[in-house]
C-alpha cells in the first residue's frame, strides 16, 4: 500500500518542524557563544580526527504486505492492508569507528563505520490477519539466532558562517545500512482461536531476512565551543529519496519474497566533544533515524512465481554512543 498524500505531508511537516527548531536553537547558541567569546580563544580544529567506541542501538524494522495483488497468471485483486507483518528487533551493541578530515576552514569530510558485536535479545514478531483490523489471527515469536549489520555514513560539510566560537554548516551525505537476520521459532498460536496454528519451535532456522537501506541526504548543522575543552554539535538531515531492497526466505516451505521500495528518511544527531589534552578527546552523542519506504514484493514458491503484492518497510532507530579519539 502506497503512503497517502496526507501521510507524506505529515512526515514532511514533522521533518521541517524539527529542522526549524534545530535552526532556532543553533541561532540562540551562536548568540550566547558570541557573548562569551572573549572568555576563551576561538576554536581551531585539527586537520584529522580518528576515534573508536561503542554504540547502543534500539528500535525495530517492520515489513508489512497487503493491498494490491498481481498474480503470476495475470489476474489482479485488492485486499486490506496489512495482511501480514514482520517486526524485526534492533536492540544491538555496535562497534563504531569515526574519522574526520578538515580540508580547509570551509570544507570537512566525515565518515562513520559501524558493525554489530552482539545479536538482538528481543524477539521477532510475526502477525497475520484473515480479516481487516483487530487482533491478529496468527501470532508468533522467534528468537534471533544469527545477526549481522554494516552501517556506512559519509558526509561533506561546507561552513557558510563563522561567528566567534560558533560554526554553521550545510552539506550532503550518503547512508548505507545492511541488516541480516536468522530466526528460530519459539511459539505460534491464534489469538482469535482458529485451530491448526499452534506450534512450538523445533530449534531449527525458520527463515532468513536481509534488508539494505541506501540514501543520499542533505544536512544542516551547527557546533559551538562552550569552553576551550568542550564543543557541542547538532545536525539535522533529510533524505527525500531513500531506497530499500529486502529478501525474506521461509525455509520450511522454500518461499522467497523480494522487495524493491523507495521513500523518505530523516536523521537527528546531538553530540559533545571534550578535549582531554591537545591530542586526545572523548566524544558522546545520541542519534535518531526514521526511515519509511514502500513498493512491491515479488514472491516465488519452490521456484514457481506467485506474483507481487504491495509492501511497506519502516525502521525507527535510536542510539547513544561514546568514543575516544586522537587528533592529528
Amino acid at each position: 500500500m502506497k503512503q497517502s498524500g496526507q501521510e507524506l505531508k505529515g512526515r514532511t511537516i514533522r521533518g521541517l518542524g524539527v529542522g526549524l527548531a534545530a535552526g532556532l536553537i543553533s541561532s540562540m547558541l551562536c548568540n550566547q557563544g558570541q557573548a562569551n567569546a572573549a572568555s576563551f580563544d576561538t576554536y581551531s580544529s585539527s586537520m584529522i580526527d580518528f576515534s573508536l567506541g561503542l554504540e547502543n542501538m534500539s528500535g525495530d524494522l517492520t515489513s508489512s504486505i497487503g493491498g494490491e495483488i498481481n498474480h503470476a497468471n495475470g489476474q489482479s485483486e485488492s485486499t486490506y492492508f496489512p495482511i501480514s507483518e514482520l517486526e524485526w528487533p534492533m536492540d544491538i551493541l555496535l562497534a563504531r569507528f569515526d574519522g574526520s578530515v578538515t580540508v580547509n576552514p570551509m570544507w570537512r569530510i566525515n565518515g562513520t563505520l559501524k558493525t554489530a558485536v552482539d545479536d538482538p535479545d528481543e524477539v521477532m514478531i510475526d502477525r497475520d490477519w484473515f480479516a481487516p483490523g483487530g487482533s491478529p489471527d496468527i501470532y508468533s515469536e522467534s528468537s534471533i539466532s544469527e545477526f549481522e549489520t554494516l552501517i556506512l555514513d559519509v558526509d561533506f560539510e561546507w561552513t557558510y558562517l563563522r561567528q566567534g566560537p560558533c560554526r554553521l554548516y550545510t552539506g550532503i551525505g550518503y547512508l548505507h545500512q545492511e541488516f541480516e537476520y536468522e530466526e528460530n521459532l519459539i511459539v505460534q498460536y491464534s489469538p482469535s482461536g482458529i485451530t491448526g496454528y499452534d506450534y512450538v519451535g523445533d530449534g531449527f532456522i525458520g527463515s532468513t531476512y536481509d534488508n539494505t537501506f541506501s540514501m543520499i541526504y542533505f544536512l544542516l548543522g551547527a557546533d559551538i565551543q562552550l569552553t576551550p575543552q568542550l564543543d557541542l554539535a547538532g545536525k539535522f538531515s533529510v533524505a527525500p529519496l531513500a531506497s530499500s531492497e529486502d529478501e525474506l526466505h521461509h525455509l520450511y516451505y522454500n518461499k522467497v519474497s523480494t522487495g524493491d521500495m523507495e521513500g523518505t528518511a530523516y536523521m537527528i544527531e546531538l553530540s559533545g566533544k571534550f578535549q582531554i589534552s591537545p591530542w586526545w578527546f572523548v566524544k558522546a552523542g545520541v542519534q535518531y533515524t526514521d526511515i519509511s519506504v514502500d513498493g512491491d514484493q515479488y514472491q516465488v514458491l519452490a521456484g514457481v512465481p506467485l506474483g507481487q503484492i504491495d509492501q511497506e518497510v519502516e525502521s525507527v532507530q535510536s542510539s547513544g554512543y561514546i568514543t575516544m579519539g586522537y587528533s592529528f
